[in-house]
């Protein structure tokens, strides 16, 4: 009898310690619930963030475009502006030279225009031909006295390497420019060569050679 009855509270025993087992089970998936649903809303709350800047990102894009556009329009419009100054400004000297061919003491008999050098993709400007003398005028709206010394260099050698019909002829140099500066005029006249500008409608020599 004894042994039945510590058999029978060995087994309450056993269930009891099962019911608290359950009991903690229970508490574990609760938490574990909680936690995916927090983690769940987490994931959500993200997704629609990504959403956003997905948005955000395709809105700059597209904005970004627009502006390259716009740009690029820019761009063109102000390569078609430099281009006419450009040109209007080689008329104005190519047309005041062709009606007085003078430099300084200089007379010329012939004036000619964007003269294209052989086998070279460069051309000169202006060219001035006399019997026993010609000169070449590069053309800028705006020279820059830092840049005209390597410019003018290159002209002349590709000039003597490239036109031999006038290597017999005394060789000037030029530099046409609708606007100047002490520094422009004082680096002519340490190169020694002619500076062309306008003032009131009419071309003057800025620096003489």
């Amino acid at each position: 009898m004894k042994k039945i009855l510590k058999g029978f509270k060995e087994i309450r025993e056993m269930q009891q310690e099962n019911s608290l087992q359950i009991q903690e089970l229970r508490r574990v998936q609760t938490e574990l619930s909680e936690q995916i649903r927090r983690t769940e809303v987490l994931v959500e709350r993200n997704s629609e963030e990504l959403r956003r800047i997905e948005v955000l990102v395709e809105r700059n894009s597209e904005e970004m475009k627009q502006s390259h556009k716009k740009l690029e329009s820019i761009g063109l419009q102000l390569g078609g502006l430099n281009g006419n100054i450009g040109d209007s400004t080689e008329e104005f000297f190519y047309r005041s030279l062709e009606s007085n061919p003078v430099l300084g003491t200089l007379k010329f008999d012939r004036v000619e225009r964007r003269v294209r050098m052989t086998d070279k993709e460069m051309e000169i400007d202006i060219l001035l031909i006399n019997g026993d003398s010609i000169a070449i005028i590069e053309v800028k709206h705006k020279a820059h006295p830092e840049k005209i010394q390597e410019l003018i260099e290159k002209k002349v050698r590709n000039f003597k390497d490239n036109l031999a019909s006038y290597k017999n002829h005394k060789l000037y140099v030029g530099i046409a420019s609708m606007s100047t500066s002490p520094d422009l005029i004082a680096k002519a006249e340490e190169m020694g060569i002619f500076l062309l500008t306008q003032q009131g409608g009419s071309v003057i020599l800025a620096a003489d050679k």
